[in-house]
């Protein structure tokens, strides 16, 4: 769908929705990064929210664990996934102190939670979820963790704006569609191209690339002078590169996300509206082993890499749950902000409205729910955006 402008000011009328074709959100900076953490939660009508960054999506099956045993004690018992490969708890409670229960942020600390905290809500790290696994040009495992490690080594990098954005594509192009802010491009399986915004760099040594993107978010802490992203710099990024810059990335359209079984015994499943339940939780767990590793895809999504072998069935239990698991599902082009009671700016029930647009033609390519003209949780690419009537 071609990308077109939109007024977003331009209300429905009260109970109706109407659809709107909307390019990705334009930038925005010079203002507050509130971006939430463990550390500083968000205030929300349904309790407090954190976010918990996960570099590359990788979670350990402990991790997992951790994450579902505080949702499950402290949260309203889901994990809510984000278009950045991070996980979200919602529904949490606070005292007096605006302050979470001590419990809570030690198992969440103890789990590998908050390696840093000084560089907290920085961490923003997105990989190519299916590499190593099926297709790509390199196996870029391995380097967001690299990537993590150094950036956490570096104290002048802890105030980054929270939307600053890390990305490693290992060459099939699903994460240089996301707008990274730095970006590691595989080009061969020992070589990446260095990107900034959408300005082709040097390309250096495949295992140098982490050190490459942490001297580039070096440069531009310095240069940032209040904005948020790189392309918002007066040269759209090219300040951070040495020499003259004349390439941009090709504008090629990005790859699909499989869902299903994948090679070596890894499966796929895309959670509707990227909301895990306690359901989805326990046949994630079961598939993925006591020593597996659960990855979570910046299309709210999970690959499973079982370790054992995944249980027989485990693929028609996770269907069972409700999680997608083929490639026709309308899930895979709907989605939503969480809406209310969640959100108190929010119109009426997105995830109703996101159902009723699932088990309907609606329009074609992808649509995304929103309760306000804030648009929460916009995908990256072209979309339709289907907001809720005003509540006047």
């Amino acid at each position: 769908m071609a990308a077109m402008s939109v007024n977003h000011a331009v209300r429905a009328p009260a109970g109706l929705c109407h659809y709107v074709p909307v390019p990705p959100p334009p930038p925005r900076s010079c203002a507050a990064d509130r971006c939430p953490g463990l550390l500083r939660p968000h205030h929300a009508d349904d309790g407090a929210l954190v976010r918990l960054r996960v570099p590359g999506g990788v979670l350990t099956s402990a991790m997992f664990a951790a994450l579902r045993s505080v949702s499950d004690e402290f949260g309203d018992g889901r994990i809510h996934l984000t278009s950045r490969a991070n996980a979200q708890l919602r529904s949490l409670p606070t005292g007096m102190d605006s302050h979470l229960p001590g419990r809570l942020f030690e198992v969440l600390r103890t789990a590998g939670f908050l390696p840093s905290p000084s560089h907290e809500r920085v961490r923003n790290i997105v990989c190519s979820p299916l590499s190593g696994i099926a297709g790509g040009r390199a196996d870029v495992r391995g380097l967001a963790g690299a990537l993590d490690r150094a950036l956490c080594a570096a104290p002048e990098l802890a105030d980054l704006p929270g939307r600053f954005l890390f990305g490693i594509d290992d060459g099939r192009g699903d994460v240089a569609k996301m707008g990274c802010d730095v970006l590691a491009l595989a080009e061969a399986p020992g070589c990446a191209r260095i990107i900034v915004g959408d300005l082709a760099g040097p390309a250096v040594p495949l295992h140098a690339a982490p050190g490459a993107l942490v001297a580039l978010a070096r440069r531009f802490a310095a240069a940032a002078d209040g904005h948020w992203r790189a392309r918002e710099l007066p040269l759209r990024g090219g300040e951070l590169l040495d020499g003259p810059v004349t390439a941009t990335l090709p504008d090629t359209p990005a790859p699909t996300m499989v869902y299903g079984a994948l090679p070596g015994g890894a499966l796929s499943v895309l959670a509707p509206m990227g909301v895990l339940t306690p359901e989805h939780g326990d046949a994630l767990a079961a598939a993925a082993g006591t020593d597996g590793t659960l990855i979570i895809t910046p299309w709210r999504g999970v690959v499973v890499v079982p370790q054992p072998a995944p249980p027989r069935g485990a693929l028609a239990r996770l269907a069972g749950t409700g999680l997608v698991t083929t490639n026709d599902s309308p899930w895979t082009r709907i989605t939503a902000c969480i809406g209310a009671p969640g959100c108190a700016k929010s119109a009426g029930d997105t995830h109703a409205a996101a159902r009723a647009a699932a088990s309907g033609p609606g329009p074609p390519g992808h649509v995304h729910v929103v309760g306000c003209s804030r648009a929460c949780g916009a995908p990256h690419s072209p979309h339709t955006l289907l907001e809720l009537g005003s509540k006047r």
